[in-house]
């Protein structure tokens, strides 16, 4: 971008010279050539301004123009002295043409406050929407702007895409930072300090506006505010507020007001923001809607007066902009998760105030406050007025009295901490909570309780009620509804009351207090995460966690749900439905209704059952009690089996069982499968193994004998009878084989001190290698390790849960096909099982997806722009996209004549001269990696613009003889477009006609001579016109006669021109005609005759000479040396004497008489008659004014001879009456006694006075007859 040094267009640093117009012409210069970057070096410049327009700034910044400095402090642009005028920007964009590509940075502009009066501000942009024009994408950044009388920075209606940035504005007589109508604009990094009103006011209708980080002190308003403007578009009553205004981090502090003033105001947002220090609040919401302040520090405000004004205050604005006053309340207000405290010796009222008038029953404000840690204020933390909402979701706090609360619609919250609070609920008004502090019953239509602090009953009402208590040892009661009851920590008694109720127990020490009333109580469930025992009436429980818990039912018939340890669940009474879920849990039955639910692969679980009972699905072991007779069944798993002390017939079904009798004479049967009985020593006499089938070496069925000694030994009593002996101790049993199965043998039994029951244990999950990698965008292969397993069973491999694109084979194979683009790991969770279904626990694999380099992709839409004819074309590519999301950039491929395209996107189109259309330019995006989009198309579209046409430059004059008509025709203009077009005038001449076909006539003035020019423009079909074209035409003289008679008496004709004519001697009468003419008079008896309009005529005579009545000369001059008498007629007559003393006469007419040298008399008769005085002052040239009119006449004193004198009209000071100067200034002096008039050059110094004329004594006159002048000229 080309540079323009504003030293080279004239500007002058640290002088007295004013700069603006050198500046002017640089930035001129630049905007000309299309663009470029204006430089200021480093120095002091002065500014002025236009006194007539102060919309003028002192400089225009124009499109596509960088003005910048050599940095703050060392250029400096500062207003020159007592400029004393109004000024709307020092520096600003100019308001009557588009504006856009505008940066003004690396500056200080100076106000010069101290010099200067009237408003004067800084910086202004932006220009009136009902202008049709628009001031866009603007830049300010590194500017300081002080000591302006009005605003430093501030960017006006309209200004649109605006950046300020780094910039610092103080010591300003009013607002430091303004936004006065923005759209979409950023403030960020900005210092505003020292400024006679706000740091930053955001105002009128500016909207979507981001302050981030700025930081706003000492100032005597605001730190920062945003306002609607109190001024009426025309037409209207209503005012646009500002809105969407977001305001990130920064520091307001120490301001002579509030920290952030939000003030009729939509959609204000402050997030992490630090505000302090502040004479009065924090920050103050007046009138404002959905504002929002969260994640903020808001601290020791109120410094004016401790406990005055309130950290955040939230209040009504009563509106007197208008008539009648509006009121507007501050609605939909949402205050959170802020940091507010005071901590010094002055403390603000209260943390969060709202005041009362701002919310009432019948006008409910909707504030919302929460999560706010609020300390050490003076009044209190928070008072929020405790009134109903809106038909949203509300919260109501409690106040240091009782309240009434009265929710409408949505789901509200009422913070209880009064006895006297009442809550009014509408019926089916939402789902509504009460959170008391003290003991609480629900009123009708409230759904919910929470106990907090000191509160210990909590009770409900007929609804179904969640009531939920504290850390102590709480009563809750729900009485009607489905209830839900939380005793929270401590040991509490809970009451459902009528409804199917729900508990949540957490302490062995809570009490469940259920009623029957025919049934009225419901069905109930308990929820514990310790182990529990139903009470009366309650009809399930729910373990929860992971803990080894026992569940205990009552005498009705319950619901037991284990959790995922190892659960011991007893039905006690009734038809018990027992779920132990996870773990190895154990299965108390003593009812013949008695249900147990087991999925697979759920642990190892255990029925006690003290009645027959056969086991059911995914059930491994089974144990009968008491001592009668009863029978135990298996499955199909590998079961445990164990009778009582009574009878038993134990069938082990499917699976190798081990099955062990009890006491009794017990019938055993191991059915399918390897199955081990063991038969214990004083438990087995009698006993009966029906089904054994031998294979001997370990196959097959097998006994263990346990509880011998070492020389115990097995002896046949035949017939299938065996004995075991132990010493003298004998115990007896039989062995039954069926037909075809082998029969008992050595190898098939053995003897042990005690029976291990072999348990299969679940098998484990590698815990390394669980990783695998492969490249983005293609199917990725691997295994999961290898797992083990105690007993060596065979493994396969489950996923838990899904993943999509995964799929995991039983032999841990598995294929994983990541989403397009995506890399990065991701995981899946599988389980190792074993033959028998044992699980391992889940162990997690990482596939890691290596990123490739995807090539970015050009946008398919938004590829188009446009801009008119003969301007430069400026726009952004549309983005681009990349899946890694990578940095793009963008280049040209090809060329296209006056494009240019940066990396960035943004592109500048020059088009030729006058053409208009279509141009398509191709460009690609491409990632650091250099990896290229497909080639996309862009088209600029050119619109038409109409272009003026112009006149020709040449061809422009005409030329004719006075007195005659003059007919011509302009030279032809040309358009571009090839218009039709016409001419008008754009200034006439007198006696001009111009038509619209080029052709004119001219008819000068009679006698009229010299260059007369017009100006005229030529026109389109559309109205557009040229710029304006001088013509001239030049109207001569026909070529004068020398006339001369003889010494006769002649009668002498002149002809059309300039005729000089000399009748010599005799009484001649001489005709000039038209024309300048020139008569020579020698006689008193010629005679000159010239009509009225026959040019500007002159005699030059020897002799006295009267001019002719109704001869229209208008000049006569004495020649020679001899004393002569001229008169004037009734025409306007200049008279002028030789250097004899002259009698001079004007008679009729405003005659300008002139003696010349000598004592001449001068008469001016009718008419305002001018007495000038040329020639040398002397005592022997003193004229004599013989009628001085004071009313009409005019002394005319050469500025030569008078040189004391200033040209123009004398002034009072330099004129006196009397006789002599009375001070150094008193140059003329009328004597009104004697009747003379004197001029004195020194005033009253040491030089006399010299009389230059006499006249009428005791005349008014004063300094208004007197005018100086060079009397040559005329």
């Amino acid at each position: 971008m080309a540079i323009f040094n504003v030293l080279d267009y004239g500007a002058t640093p640290d002088d007295d010279t004013v700069d603006s117009a050198a500046i002017q012409a640089a930035i001129d210069a630049a905007y000309a050539a299309g663009g470029g970057t204006v430089y200021i070096p480093a120095g002091t410049f002065l500014m002025t301004g236009n006194p007539d327009n102060s919309s003028d700034g002192c400089i225009e910044v124009r499109s596509n123009v960088t003005l910048s400095g050599a940095g703050i402090g060392d250029t400096v642009l500062k207003l020159v002295d007592h400029f004393d005028t109004r000024i709307n920007g020092m520096v600003r964009t100019p308001v009557d043409e588009n504006v856009s590509n505008v940066v003004i940075e690396n500056l200080t502009i100076d106000g010069n406050r101290a010099n200067n009066i009237e408003h004067q501000a800084g910086i202004i942009t932006g220009v009136k929407e009902e202008t049709g024009l628009i001031h866009q994408d603007i830049t300010i950044r590194g500017v300081e702007v002080m000591n302006c009388n009005a605003y430093g920075i501030n960017p006006h209606e309209i200004t649109y895409d605006l950046l300020v940035e780094d910039c610092i504005s103080h010591d300003n007589g009013k607002d430091g930072f303004v936004a006065d109508y923005v759209v979409n604009g950023i403030y960020r990094d900005n210092i505003a300090y020292n400024n006679d009103r706000h740091g930053f006011n955001i105002t009128t209708s500016s909207h979507d506006v981001l302050l981030e980080n700025n930081i706003a002190y000492d100032n005597a308003g605001a730190g920062l505010v945003t306002q609607r403007a109190d001024i009426f578009p025309e037409g209207q009553n209503d005012i646009p507020w500002p809105a969407n205004i977001t305001i990130i981090g920064g520091e307001y502090y120490s301001n002579e007001r509030e920290g952030i003033l939000i003030k009729l105001s939509d959609s204000v947002t402050v997030i992490g923001a630090s505000i302090h220090d502040n004479m009065r609040q924090g920050i103050r919401i007046e009138g404002a809607t959905n504002t929002t302040i969260h994640d903020s520090t808001i601290f020791n405000n109120s410094q004016e007066s401790a406990g005055v004004y309130d950290e955040i205050n939230i209040r009504l604005r009563v509106d007197d902009a208008v008539n009648p006053p509006r009121i507007y309340y501050s609605e939909d207000t949402k205050i959170y998760d802020n940091i507010i405290y005071a901590d010094g010796l002055i403390r603000a009222r209260y943390g969060i105030r709202e005041e009362s008038t701002n919310s009432t029953a019948d006008n409910p404000s909707g504030t919302i406050v929460y999560g706010n840690t609020v300390t050490g204020e003076a009044s209190g933390d928070i008072f929020i007025p405790p009134h109903s909402a809106t038909e949203g979701a509300d919260i109501f706090y409690g106040t240091a009295s009782g309240d009434n609360f009265a929710g409408l619609g949505g789901d509200d919250i009422y913070i209880v901490n009064h006895s006297l609070d009442v809550v009014t609920e509408q019926l089916n008004a939402g789902n509504d909570t009460v959170i008391a502090s003290l003991n609480h019953t629900l009123g009708a239509n409230v759904e919910n309780l929470y106990l907090t602090g000191n509160a210990i009953r909590g009770t409900g009402n007929d609804l179904g009620n969640e009531i939920v208590g504290n850390n102590l040892n709480n009563e809750l009661e729900g009485l009607g509804g489905a209830d839900i009851l939380d005793g929270g920590l401590g040991a509490d008694i809970m009451q459902g009351g009528d409804g199917n109720d729900t508990y949540f127990v957490d302490n062995v020490g809570d009490t469940i207090v259920e009623k029957d009333h025919a049934g009225a109580g419901g069905y109930d469930t308990v929820y514990s995460s310790v182990s529990y025992t139903l009470s009366a009436e309650v009809e399930k429980l729910v373990l929860l966690g992971t803990g080894n818990l026992d569940g205990t039912g009552n005498a009705s018939a319950n619901t037991l749900i284990g959790n995922d340890g190892n659960n011991i669940l007893d039905g006690k009474g009734g038809a018990d439905t027992m779920i132990g879920g996870k773990g190895n849990d154990t299965y108390v039955v003593d009812h013949t209704g008695d249900v147990i639910n087991e999925l697979a692969n759920q642990g190892f679980d255990t029925v006690v059952s003290s009645l027959t009972y056969v086991l059911g699905a995914n059930l491994e072991n089974l144990t009968l009690t008491g001592n009668l007779s009863r029978d135990a069944t298996g499955n199909e798993l590998s079961n445990v089996l164990k009778g009582n002390d009574g009878i038993n017939k134990i069938h082990g079904m499917d699976g190798d069982d081990f099955i062990e009798g009890g006491l009794g004479a017990d019938q055993l049967y191991g059915d399918g499968g390897n199955d081990t009985f063991i038969l214990r020593k004083g438990e087995f006499a009698g006993d009966v193994i029906e089904d054994f089938t031998g294979k001997g070496d370990g196959l097959g069925d097998s006994i263990v004998f346990t509880g011998f000694s070492s020389s115990a030994v097995l002896v046949d009593l035949g017939g299938g009878n065996w004995m075991v002996q132990d010493g003298s101790y004998t115990e007896t049993f039989r062995i039954k084989t069926p037909v075809g199965e082998s029969a008992f043998v050595a190898q098939d039994y053995g003897f042990a001190t005690d029976v291990v029951i072999p348990q299969n244990t679940a098998p484990v999950a590698s815990a390394t290698g669980n990783t695998a990698s492969g490249n983005e965008d293609t199917l990725i292969t691997g295994s999961v390790p290898a797992g083990s397993d105690g007993e060596n069973d065979a493994l396969s491999y489950v996923q838990v849960g899904t993943l999509a694109g995964l799929t995991l084979n039983a032999n841990g194979s598995f294929s994983y096909q990541p989403g397009s683009n995506a890399n990065g790991p991701v995981t899946f969770n599988y389980m190792v099982v074993d033959a028998k279904g044992a699980q391992s626990a889940a162990q997690t694999f990482t596939i890691t997806v290596n990123p490739v380099n995807d090539a970015p992709t050009a946008a398919a839409a938004g590829n188009a722009a446009s801009g008119n004819e003969d301007t430069t074309i400026t726009g952004t590519i549309p983005a681009g996209t990349d899946v890694d999301g990578d940095t793009l950039t963008y280049l040209q491929i090809g060329t296209v004549p006056g494009l240019t395209l940066n990396a960035n996107g943004t592109f500048s189109y020059v088009p030729v001269a006058n053409f208009n259309g279509t141009v398509t330019f191709n460009y690609a995006v491409r990632d650091p990696s250099g990896a290229t989009s497909a080639t996309q198309a862009f088209v600029i579209t050119v619109v038409p613009v109409n272009d003026a046409p112009t006149a020709a430059a040449a061809g422009n004059a005409a030329s004719g003889l006075v007195n005659t008509v003059i007919a011509g025709t302009l030279p032809s203009g040309t358009d571009i477009e090839g218009d039709a077009i016409s001419y008008a005038l754009v200034s006439g001449l007198s006696g001009l006609t111009l038509n619209p076909n080029g052709t004119f006539s001219y008819t000068p003035a009679s006698g009229a001579t010299g260059d007369f020019t017009f100006q005229y423009k030529v026109v389109d079909a559309l109205g557009a016109a040229s710029a304006a074209q001088s013509f001239t035409i030049s109207v001569t003289s026909p070529t004068g006669q020398v006339i001369t008679g003889n010494n006769s008496s002649n009668i002498l004709h002149g002809g059309t021109g300039n005729d000089t004519i000399d009748g010599l001697k005799g009484s001649d009468t001489m005709y000039g005609h038209a024309g300048n003419d020139t008569y020579y008079v020698d006689a008193s008896g010629d005679k000159v005759i010239e009509l009225v309009g026959e040019g500007y005529d002159r005699v030059l005579t020897t002799s006295s000479f009267t001019l002719q009545a109704g001869s229209e000369v208008e000049y006569v001059k004495a020649t020679g040396t001899s004393s002569v008498s001229l008169k004037g007629n009734e025409f306007n007559n200049t008279l002028i004497g030789n250097s004899a003393s002259n009698t001079l006469t004007g008679n009729n007419g405003d005659d300008r008489l002139d003696g010349g040298l000598g004592k001449d008399s001068l008469t001016g008769g009718n008419g305002k008659d001018s007495f000038v005085f040329s020639t040398a002052l002397s005592s022997s040239n003193v004229d004599a004014i013989k009628d001085f009119k004071v009313v009409d006449d005019t002394i005319v004193l050469d500025k030569t001879i008078f040189s004391a004198l200033a040209t123009g009209q004398l002034s009072a000071a330099e004129f006196v009456v009397g006789t002599q100067a009375l001070d150094a200034n008193d140059h003329i002096i009328y004597d009104k006694t004697a009747g003379t008039l004197l001029y004195d050059a020194d005033g009253a110094g040491g030089l006399a006075a010299v009389q230059f004329a006499t006249i009428s004594k005791s005349l008014a006159i004063t300094y208004l007859d007197f005018v100086v002048e060079d009397t040559t000229l005329v």
